[in-house]
């Protein structure tokens, strides 16, 4: 599965890599699934790509609400969740800098 992949890739650190398997099942017509593109957000998340992460989740629902019906397509709890980590994530990286800044 794609999902398997992408989660690896971002769980090494290898984001682009990520993001290449995506874009290749998408170029050639494979459905993403929202295991897969959830995984990506993580990816995201864990580089501190938060932008990147909030512009794949905006497309996520853009594509949801397109969809219609088709709840496959839908973010659910985890990949919510995983946005909201990243933007914790950031913001405790961004909060711990600017503390310890003048310290080193």
């Amino acid at each position: 599965h794609g999902s398997i992949l992408v989660d690896c890739c971002s769980r090494c650190g290898d984001v682009a890599s990520g993001e290449r398997i995506v874009a290749g099942m998408e170029a050639s017509g494979v459905h993403v699934s929202i295991q897969a593109k959830t995984a990506l957000l993580k990816g995201y998340a864990h580089s501190g790509q938060m932008n990147k992460g909030a512009e794949l989740y905006r497309d996520m629902c853009a594509s949801a609400a397109a969809a219609g019906r088709d709840r496959r397509d839908q973010p659910n709890v985890r990949t919510l969740n995983t946005l909201l980590r990243g933007c914790l994530w950031t913001a405790a990286s961004l909060s711990y800098s600017m503390a310890n800044k003048g310290n080193g």
